[in-house]
This record gives C-alpha cells, structure tokens and sequence, in this order.
C-alpha cells in the first residue's frame, strides 16, 4: 500500500514539474488497462479520388497523341459502316466536331452521351472497335511520327494524314482549294496547299507543318 502511496505521489509530482515546464508527458498505460485500439489512416478525400480517375479522360480542348488515336478509331469505325457518322479530322484537337463524332458512338452504344472520354466509353468503343475488326486504340507504327515538323521532300504516313486534313477542310468547304492526291509525298501540290491555308489560318506562312500550324486547321475542321 505504502509503495502504491509513493508512486502515484511520484508520478503526480512528475507531472506537475512537467507542466511548469510546459511539456506533455505520454504516460504508459497502467497494467491491466486497455491498450487503445490503432486509428485507421484517413480516407482518400473525394478530391484525390477524382483526380485519380480523371487520369487519361479526353474532352473539349485535350490536345495530344491520345485524341489522335482516339479519332483514328471512331473514323476506322465511321469507315467500316458499324456505325453511322461523318468522319473527323485526325489532328489531335479535341475540339466540338470529335465531341459530337464521340456522342454519336456514345448513342450507338446506350451510353451517356457527354461527348466525354473515360474509361467506360474507351472500353466500349474500343471493344466495337475489335468486334468490328477495325482494332481498339492501341497507338499506331508510326505514332511516333506524329509530331514531327513536315515540309518539302517529306514522306510517310503523316504527310498522308495532312494532305487528308486539307482535302477534308476543302470537301467542308471551310478551304477553297483543289483537293490533293494523299500520297504519302509532300511534293510541290501540298506545298503550295499548305501556304494557302496558313495564310487563311494566318499563321507563319512557310509551307512547313508545325504545331501550331496543326492546331490551327484542327479548330478550322473542329468549328
């Protein structure tokens, strides 16, 4: 008794030093008591939780190598009749005319028809895509061509999807100009194209496609 009588006057006399101090003391649990029970790490805050799953959503403004594969597919799909829609210009502009081309398939699909990109709308459309036998939107060979600057002298199939561009503007009637062979060649005929058409988009106007040139005809095709 008498030594129960000694530690607590102890332990009282500790503590007291201790707030003259202005310390706090973490005293260990006396025996026999309950230990208490861990706390549980805090929830993932409803922003956090959002910007996880807005990773690789495209919508109006995205701009980059995800909206082009992503036009390629819904105009490989357009193309192969699965389902009926007018065909986008392949630019990487996510702009209104990908939206509504996205809300087409969306309809077709009985999906929520936003003109929005996530991950139920990929899978799905992507899905059409390999049942149709068009394929998903794994990216292409020559993806990583996709920005490079063209000019005179050029080939592949970047040039092709240019000239495509600027026989597409022409056929919308958005461009007045003779429609040019996509062949892949960036000959004389896409030169002079391409100088015209940056004059109308008031760009540099130096024949050589670039990014800023791409992003102009992509609002010209988008609007």
């Amino acid at each position: 008794m008498r030594t129960s009588r000694t530690a607590t006057a102890t332990a009282t006399a500790t503590t007291a030093l201790a707030l003259c101090a202005g310390l706090t003391l973490t005293l260990a649990p006396a025996a026999g008591a309950a230990t208490p029970a861990p706390q549980a790490p805090a929830a993932v805050t409803a922003s956090s939780a959002a910007a996880a799953s807005s990773t690789g959503v495209l919508k109006l403004g995205s701009r980059g190598a995800e909206v082009r594969q992503w036009q390629a597919l819904l105009n490989r799909i357009f193309r192969a009749g699965a389902v009926a829609g007018r065909t986008i210009a392949e630019d990487g502009v996510y702009g209104p005319g990908t939206a509504r081309a996205t809300r087409t398939v969306q309809a077709h699909l009985r999906l929520t028809q936003d003109g929005v990109v996530g991950d139920r709308t990929r899978r799905a459309v992507s899905g059409l895509g390999f049942a149709t036998g068009v394929g998903g939107t794994t990216p292409s060979s020559d993806a990583h061509d996709a920005d490079r600057r063209l000019r005179s002298g050029m080939r592949g199939a970047d040039v092709k999807k240019w000239q495509g561009t600027i026989n597409i503007a022409v056929r919308l009637g958005r461009f007045d100009h003779p429609r040019l062979a996509q062949d892949g060649e960036f000959g004389p005929g896409t030169r002079r194209a391409t100088i015209a058409l940056q004059k109308q988009l008031k760009v540099t106007a130096d024949g050589i496609v670039g990014p800023t040139t791409r992003e102009a005809a992509g609002w010209l095709l988008e609007g």
